[in-house]
């Protein structure tokens, strides 16, 4: 995890193993696309969703892996858990 400390928020990383993003919907993924760091990255055209609590904005959404979003990097608050 890397933290901008000028702000209140922080970079996950959902590939790393001490980092708990298991499920990810499809507005926190598409927010991640834009940032810079996940440049260059996109979605796999075949994925699995089912309804679940999304792992970046806590919301009961329709999720998928966060493998079928390319493994991105989330901007979460630094309270974040």
């Amino acid at each position: 995890m890397s933290e901008d400390k000028n702000s209140e928020y922080k970079i996950v990383d959902s590939n790393r193993l001490d980092v708990e993003v298991s499920w990810v919907c499809s507005d926190c993924a598409r927010a991640a696309l834009k940032l810079e760091i996940n440049q260059g990255k996109r979605f796999f055209s075949i994925m699995t969703m089912h309804e679940d609590i999304c792992d970046i904005c806590k919301s009961r959404k329709s999720v998928a892996a966060s493998r079928c979003f390319g493994r991105l990097k989330y901007r979460v608050p630094k309270n974040w858990k």
